[in-house]
């Protein structure tokens, strides 16, 4: 019954993402998106993947960090492998790259599979609390272009449609405003009841998990390692959303600040749930340099660009990270008899 529930969950990920790499690409000529691949500038998706290297090897010994803190001390060689094996397998399947990583490296360095989950809950309680402030900072900075899109494509819009074709009375707003008040005090009453459900718990839970994370992150003997790594690891990642954009002429225009931007849209796009944020990536991403001018084409090239290099390289570094794993084990075996 296991087995099915995971074949139904991978086939409604795979689903997700074909589908949305459908509505990113129905209507862009192939043509067009083969010219611009073509006609692309190389060198600067050469630098990117080069950055992506960066962030691997600063996670990895981010990761060797906390391992640290628990008594252990893994090679680094070890846990740049495992982690990119997990990049290897959230291609595969979403979100299992965690559970991966933490078990090649128990196969290579005997740590406790039960340690290893719990060190990457801190790593992502780190990650979960950098995206939240980048996407602040992002927000705050680029409010004009936030609150023109807004304005010009969503609130103008439906003003308009409500001004010319509904005539709406006081009574509606009143009438509205208390089936709002009601749902509020509805809520408030049955909070006892609710606050058990298994979607608060879980919320309650992630609450928790990056509370917990980011104050033993903060007590770790190494902290300002581990936070200097941190930082490298996030501007490895601001450096790879920004540099591809002078892959294309269109968008070689924008900034660094708009190269942040793209980064907290491309993360976001990132933790969807489906394989390697295919599809979900490609949209967040089109949406995102659609707010500068730029075409829906040239922003689909520029996440093609992006992701596929990025998802290439991947695959070929998890490969060779799966086999220096099984050699090494391979390796210790040996040396045992």
């Amino acid at each position: 019954m296991k087995h099915i529930s995971t074949t139904l969950k991978y086939l409604l990920f795979l689903s997700i993402g074909v589908a949305l790499l459908y509505f990113a690409f129905k209507d862009m000529p192939l043509a067009k998106l083969w010219d611009g691949l073509k006609t692309a500038n190389y060198y600067w998706v050469g630098v990117t993947v080069m950055l992506g290297v960066a962030a691997y090897i600063s996670r990895a010994y981010r990761w060797n960090l906390l391992i640290e803190s628990l008594g252990y001390k893994p090679r680094l060689l070890h846990t740049t492998s495992a982690v990119l094996v997990g990049y290897l397998a959230n291609i595969a399947f979403p979100r299992l790259g965690e559970v991966t990583r933490c078990a090649m490296l128990h196969k290579s360095d005997k740590i406790p599979f039960d340690s290893l989950v719990g060190t990457v809950i801190v790593e992502r309680a780190f990650d979960i609390f950098t995206l939240i402030i980048l996407i602040l900072v992002v927000a705050i900075s680029k409010i004009s272009l936030f609150g023109n899109f807004f304005s010009q494509h969503l609130i103008v819009p439906l003003s308009k449609s409500i001004g010319n074709n509904i005539n709406i009375p006081t009574e509606y707003y009143i009438f509205s405003g208390l089936i709002l008040l009601g749902l509020v005090v509805f809520g408030f009453l049955l909070r006892e009841k609710f606050k058990h459900s298994t979607p608060v718990l879980k919320i309650k839970k992630a609450a928790v998990g990056v509370i917990v994370g980011l104050k033993t992150g903060y007590q770790m003997k190494r902290r300002k390692a581990f936070l200097f790594s941190t930082l490298v690891l996030w501007v490895s990642y601001w450096l790879m959303s920004w540099l591809i954009v002078f892959a294309i002429p269109e968008t070689g225009s924008l900034g660094p600040l708009d190269g942040l931007f793209l980064l907290a849209a491309g993360s976001i796009g990132m933790a969807a749930p489906v394989q390697g944020g295919f599809g979900s990536f490609h949209l967040m991403l089109a949406l995102a340099l659609g707010l500068y001018g730029i075409s829906w084409e040239n922003g689909l090239i520029v996440a093609t660009l992006s992701h596929e290099s990025q998802a290439l390289f991947a695959v070929i570094l998890g490969i060779i990270g799966f086999y220096i794993i099984v050699f090494s084990v391979r390796k210790q075996k040996t040396t045992k008899e």
